[in-house]
């Protein structure tokens, strides 16, 4: 039997994820749609950076420069947005 990693969940979760968002932007163009996408598209970023680029026992500073740029992303993407760009 196959025993479940980090990774293999970390992959599992990556999956439902996008299928997730793919169905969100089927749904509707609404604001509050946008903004579950580009969340659930910034979480997966967090989750790939963290688990296959080896962030989780990386030093502090990498996990906060990181988790800062993701969510600096994700604000301006939606501005733009919200701005009509």
């Amino acid at each position: 039997m196959m025993s479940v990693t980090s990774t293999n969940r970390t992959w599992l979760t990556l999956v439902a994820l996008t299928v997730a968002s793919f169905g969100l932007s089927e749904a509707s163009g609404s604001r509050a749609a946008v903004a579950a996408i580009l969340l659930v598209a910034g979480g997966k970023a967090l989750l790939v950076g963290f688990e296959f680029m080896e962030l989780r026992s990386a030093h502090a500073v990498w996990k906060v420069a990181f988790a800062s740029l993701v969510t600096l992303i994700v604000v301006v993407l939606w501005a733009m947005r919200a701005a009509g760009a």
